[in-house]
């Protein structure tokens, strides 16, 4: 807990001292040590919300974004209370959640919480996190593969052949950047070949031509502050598989992934959203 009461007025966690909690009235004593995040922690054994979860500094950095008055808010529903992580001045609840958790706690909390958004702590799967711009992914990306005897009248028996099927091309400028690698195009199976059994290194060539096909890609594009993206997510947490909120990743980034479809599955397609526009959009202060 970052706030609580002193003489009725809401104060940070301070060594030694001791406030009021301002949603049951209990007791809580400041916890200032080196190693943890400062806060207010209840005196007795439980906290007086069973959805209380350790707070890290990634969670205290996201609050202070929205201020003391939106942050830590109790909410009163069916007589049952819970303490928001952020209620905006719209009435918005944002749930900060850094930890696993189960989908019988994200469907509690949507359930209790009508109108809400989550922001997830991606750091934790960011290796297992793939990203591609989906106009890159769509357009622009080739998939190349290595086929033993391909009979074209170029190739010699049992040649091992580095092929890229031409109706997946979009653009002028990758069939270019194949001839420049020494592709031979066949009209008649509509496919750009190269012959293998020059002994060159297959995954040296091909990263060499995809460099240079993002590289082309990155010239050419127009900079958006919303970017459709698709991701790949392996390992992906299945509980949010359940969730029906609105679902942002922070991979300590500029910029959070707003997942449009297949939120826990292993593949789906999202938005990058600035973190400058997000805060504009819901850190309403008027």
């Amino acid at each position: 807990m970052q706030y609580a009461k002193i003489d009725g007025l809401r104060c940070t966690a301070q060594p030694k001292l001791k406030a009021i909690c301002e949603h049951c009235n209990g007791i809580v004593q400041a916890k200032c040590g080196s190693k943890i995040v400062w806060h207010w922690a209840h005196v007795a054994a439980e906290n007086c919300d069973n959805w209380y979860e350790p707070e890290t500094q990634w969670h205290r950095d996201w609050k202070n974004n929205f201020g003391q008055d939106c942050s830590e808010i109790s909410i009163v529903k069916d007589g049952i209370k819970h303490i928001a992580d952020v209620l905006t001045k719209e009435n918005l609840v944002i749930e900060f959640q850094n930890s696993n958790i189960s989908s019988e706690t994200i469907m509690e909390r949507e359930l209790f919480y009508d109108k809400m958004i989550w922001v997830i702590n991606g750091v934790h799967f960011k290796e297992n996190f793939t990203i591609w711009d989906k106009e890159f992914a769509e357009n622009w990306q080739l998939k190349i593969e290595i086929i033993q005897n391909l009979k074209l009248s170029n190739s010699q028996p049992g040649a091992r052949v580095l092929t890229v099927q031409g109706n997946q091309i979009r653009h002028e400028a990758i069939k270019k950047i194949l001839n420049k690698h020494k592709f031979i195009y066949s009209r008649q199976r509509d496919v750009y070949t190269y012959d293998l059994n020059s002994m060159y290194n297959s995954h040296v060539l091909e990263a060499r031509i995809q460099a240079n096909i993002l590289e082309l890609y990155n010239s050419q594009k127009i900079d958006q502050k919303l970017k459709s993206i698709i991701y790949s997510w392996t390992r992906a947490r299945k509980s949010w598989q359940d969730a029906k909120k609105p679902v942002f990743i922070d991979f300590n980034e500029g910029y959070l992934i707003w997942i449009k479809t297949n939120i826990g599955y292993n593949r789906g397609e999202g938005t990058k959203v600035s973190k400058k526009d997000f805060l504009a959009k819901y850190n309403i202060t008027e």
